[in-house]
């Protein structure tokens, strides 16, 4: 695809999953704004524009292209239920339980549990919707735009939680040298990225 400063940057998620490694330390907006491109993340984090495209089309010179793009809203949402809702279902409660141990007893300090737990409501909140609800309607070929507002809602709110567990882990990284403590925030961080792909694909059959 043809990048330069004016590519969106949720369109280039799309095709790229993988570049939200280089793209997720710098912004999460763009998961919930597909009008941001590559200059606005680029003036965001204080980057010169053409070093910056220049390091994404570098990032993406090796990348199989995905071609969501070229998936039915049908085939979008069973990838979202197979790839991201079920893994959640296991993932959200083992890691509340491995945060509240690490919380307690090594960090001395409840606020990423807290943190935690509220972004695991609001994930969970969310995937309920998605298979209770809008996918079935989508599964079916029926309108489900009229559940649009509360999706989006939530998206954001969910946006801002990750926010909040990022700034109180130091983007994932801890002082801390404990084993444990550095397990569970690259669990987080694992996290981060599995509901910012799915996010993106739930804009995608959105649009489509």
């Amino acid at each position: 695809m043809a990048l330069d400063k004016n590519t969106k940057v949720q369109k280039l998620f799309i095709d790229y999953p993988n570049i939200g490694e280089v793209l997720r330390p710098l912004s999460l907006e763009f998961v919930v704004n597909e009008d941001l491109t590559v200059e606005d993340i680029a003036d965001e984090a204080d980057l010169e524009n053409d070093a910056f495209v220049n390091d994404l089309k570098s990032f993406i010179e090796d990348e199989a292209v995905t071609n969501y793009v070229n998936h039915t809203p049908q085939d979008l949402s069973k990838t979202v239920h197979d790839r991201y809702i079920e893994d959640f279902k296991d993932e959200l409660p083992v890691l509340h339980e491995y945060i509240k141990k690490v919380s307690d007893k090594i960090l001395k300090d409840e606020n990423v549990h807290q943190a935690y737990d509220q972004l695991k409501e609001k994930v969970e909140e969310y995937v309920n919707l998605l298979e209770d609800t809008v996918h079935p309607l989508i599964e079916e070929r029926k309108p489900s735009d009229v559940y649009d507002a509360d999706l989006q809602k939530k998206e954001v709110e969910i946006i801002d939680d990750l926010y909040k567990v990022k700034r109180l882990t130091n983007d994932y990284n801890s002082d801390n040298t404990n084993s444990e403590v550095s397990f569970v925030y690259k669990r987080l961080e694992r996290l981060e990225k599995q509901v910012t792909e799915m996010i993106a694909l739930e804009n995608l059959i959105r649009r489509q």
